[in-house]
């Protein structure tokens, strides 16, 4: 990596790091760091990429967080920039390319400026060393820290948008690692998803789970269920499943409820009443065409090993 010396490259990161101090919203200089360090690991694969450029727009590119995260903050910040590079000396031939960069980054969630192949080779890595830094396990704590100082809550349905939850962001930041415009970027951003399906799963997972209290005997006993209220859901119950919660399957009477197991891994099958009190209760292996019991609820629970 080659920098010019004229370009007065401490006081640009003291300027960033006292500006950022106290972001909230996860674009901190802690962020920018990491934009960077992305970019060079991308930049290795290109001769022509003007460092002087990739470096200050790493820097820079969220400067106008300054007092919290803004409205079209990549052309606020595009704006700030300008000034400081003046004040560390930076080569006034290449400002405008700088201030291009920083317009440029910003492509899943506002309307680009320019299109994919009119953008120089700063602005596409610049982009995908700040979408990288959206991936994994710190993508993760990005967006918690950002929907906490916009009061956004963690989750609303699985049918949430980008700004609808952190749930909704992360689920819309998925989908970035194949929007990279670098093959180095798009190759980072697939191994760097895996941890954030996984965390998209739990949330799912314990969203979508109530609480069932049931009776054995006088004794209450509380469970996580899924409620299974649709048709499809209690047709399917869980069959085809490789890991599931306990099923509840709600009735509006007691009633003769008959089951199977066909494609199902072994569970118990518990038959309540109306009071929820247990009438029947037996383990299922799998295979088995028709079991009976009496009940206005039924749960089915996997069997652990």
């Amino acid at each position: 990596m080659k920098l010019s010396k004229s370009i007065n490259w401490e006081k640009l990161k003291r300027i960033v790091e006292r500006g950022l101090k106290n972001d909230k919203s996860g674009h901190d200089y802690a962020h920018a760091l990491r934009v960077l360090e992305n970019a060079l690991l991308i930049a290795k694969s290109y001769s022509g990429v003007d460092y002087d450029i990739l470096v200050s727009a790493c820097y820079l590119h969220d400067i106008s967080c300054v007092d919290g995260f803004v409205k079209d903050h990549h052309l606020v910040s595009a704006k700030l920039a300008l000034p400081i590079l003046k004040k560390i000396n930076f080569p006034d031939e290449k400002i405008k390319r700088v201030q291009i960069a920083i317009e440029d980054y910003v492509g899943n969630i506002s309307q680009p400026i320019r299109k994919n192949k009119e953008l120089q080779i700063e602005s596409k890595i610049l982009r995908d060393a700040d979408n990288l830094d959206a991936l994994s396990e710190i993508g993760i704590e990005r967006q918690l820290a950002f929907c906490k100082s916009h009061g956004i809550s963690l989750f609303k349905s699985k049918r949430d948008k980008f700004n609808d939850s952190a749930y909704g962001g992360i689920k819309e930041i998925l989908k970035w690692a194949n929007k990279m415009l670098t093959p180095e970027g798009k190759a980072l951003g697939e191994k760097r998803i895996r941890v954030m399906k996984s965390f998209l799963k739990n949330i799912e997972k314990e969203e979508f789970l109530q609480s069932f209290s049931y009776f054995v005997g006088k004794n209450k006993k509380t469970i996580k269920v899924e409620v299974c209220d649709t048709i499809w859901k209690k047709f399917s119950g869980l069959m085809f499943r490789k890991n599931s919660p306990p099923l509840l399957f709600p009735f509006n009477k007691n009633k003769n409820l008959t089951i199977h197991s066909f494609f199902c891994k072994p569970f118990k099958a518990v038959w309540l009443d109306g009071e929820k009190q247990i009438t029947k209760e037996i383990l299922i292996n799998r295979w088995l065409p028709s079991i009976s019991g009496r009940g206005k609820y039924l749960l089915e629970i996997p069997v652990q090993k």
